[in-house]
């Protein structure tokens, strides 16, 4: 099967991850920045700067940067890298971010529509927040990642 040698997907899901993994940095240095789209619990300590969740913000900014990379690496070539460790990777975390976006946006639509009514209703504005921002950032990065890795051997077979 001839895979296209598209560069735009691994370059996209870069930016998509790099953004995300931004907004997690500037919420561990203890930035409120759309802090309040998170609603909840969380929203209350990271607002006191809670070292937890400081702490937590840190370790996803990390791993969703490192998730940005491998979308450049897709997109440009492994260089010494193992190919067949890459594109492991991509495809683990493209499906790790679409199932994880997918069952979140599931989750706050059902409560969106009165499906389902949580113990503790939400802040004003945090769902509909999370649906049309947070979880779908998920799922769309998901996505890029799985085409940047479904394009990547033909990609770095042209170089």
């Amino acid at each position: 099967m001839n895979r296209p040698a598209w560069r735009w997907p691994g370059w996209a899901s870069a930016v998509v991850g790099g953004l995300f993994a931004l907004l997690s940095v500037a919420w561990g240095l203890g930035s409120t920045v759309g802090i309040s789209s998170l609603g909840g619990r969380i929203e209350e300590l990271a607002r006191e700067g809670d070292p937890t969740v400081l702490a937590l913000a840190w370790v996803t900014g990390l791993a969703k940067a490192v998730g940005a990379a491998l979308g450049v690496v897709l997109a440009t070539g492994p260089g010494r890298l193992p190919r067949r460790w890459l594109l492991r990777t991509a495809w683990a975390g493209a499906a790790v971010l679409v199932l994880y976006g997918l069952a979140q946006q599931v989750g706050v639509l059902l409560v969106l529509t009165g499906a389902v009514t949580p113990t503790t209703p939400p802040a004003d504005g945090v769902l509909l927040t999370r649906a049309l921002l947070w979880e779908p950032w998920f799922w769309v990065w998901g996505l890029l990642l799985g085409l940047a890795a479904w394009c990547a051997p033909a990609v770095w077979d042209r170089r």
